[in-house]
């Protein structure tokens, strides 16, 4: 055989393997964790995003850019995702929301006026 016939094998090869790559059907993105910012103004703190929606099996992750102890509760319906308990930078929050679908509102106990927030889960 030839070196050019082997050569050209070899590169037709590779091309079917690139188109049948190409082809293929990509794998749906994951998008199981919704990031919420925790941000300070003039000194006080709040969610940079208060109201969010989430799908039933994704998680939040409380993210604080700023100095400043927060652990947040539910407090409608009372007791609707375990209290996260006290975290600040770099340490995160993060809570699953699985069993069913629903409208929550939150706070931090420490910053209760101005970080408080809804949580939607749908199906």
């Amino acid at each position: 055989m030839s070196k050019h016939w082997l050569r050209s094998i070899g590169l037709g090869s590779l091309l079917a393997v690139g188109v049948t790559l190409v082809l293929q059907p990509s794998a749906p993105a994951q998008d199981n964790e919704k990031a919420v910012d925790i941000i300070s103004k003039a000194g006080k703190f709040f969610f940079k995003e208060d109201n969010v929606t989430i799908k039933m099996g994704q998680s939040i992750k409380w993210v604080p850019l700023d100095a400043g102890t927060h652990s947040l509760v539910a407090t409608e319906p009372a007791g609707a995702f375990e209290p996260t308990g006290s975290f600040s930078k770099p340490k995160t929050a993060i809570r699953k929301f699985d069993k069913e679908a629903k409208e929550i509102k939150y706070h931090c106990i420490f910053h209760k006026e101005t970080m408080k927030g809804t949580i939607k889960v749908e199906k």
